[in-house]
């Protein structure tokens, strides 16, 4: 059992200590969206982006608006052999504990002599960031 003095004294030194400053964890910020690339059927190619941020970032990529891969530890999307099941719009969702930011979409297609095209394209349909 603790004495009032003690009790009194351990009061004082408590509220003397210096208050936790909180740090908020800023959301991640797109620096670079994904660019056009061509390549042959088979080949390997990636779509990536690139982002400021910190602390646990998730990154889940998205195919014609559904999870195509999830929990991705990179931004970058390798497709090790492209194939017609490849072709679609692909944009990615970074998360991390401050919030989230969604990448451009990319459109890949096939085009002649059976090239794929990563086109530039704004406004990625994802499922919106949970707070």
């Amino acid at each position: 059992m603790y004495t009032p003095q003690a009790l009194s004294l351990f009061s004082q030194l408590v509220s003397s200590w210096p208050a936790e400053t909180i740090h908020r964890i800023p959301p991640p910020v797109i620096t670079t969206h994904p660019t056009s690339v061509s390549v042959r059927r088979g080949t390997v190619t990636s779509v990536s982006f690139q982002c400021r941020a910190e602390h646990n970032l998730v990154y889940d990529w998205y195919k014609d608006g559904e999870l195509f891969m999830g929990n991705c530890p990179t931004g970058q999307l390798v497709l090790p052999s492209v194939g017609l099941e490849h072709a679609g719009e692909y944009c990615c969702k970074v998360v991390n504990d401050g919030g989230c930011e969604a990448s451009a979409k990319a459109t890949l297609t096939f085009g002649e002599p059976m090239h794929v095209q990563v086109l530039f394209a704004p406004d990625c349909p994802l499922p919106p960031c949970s707070e």
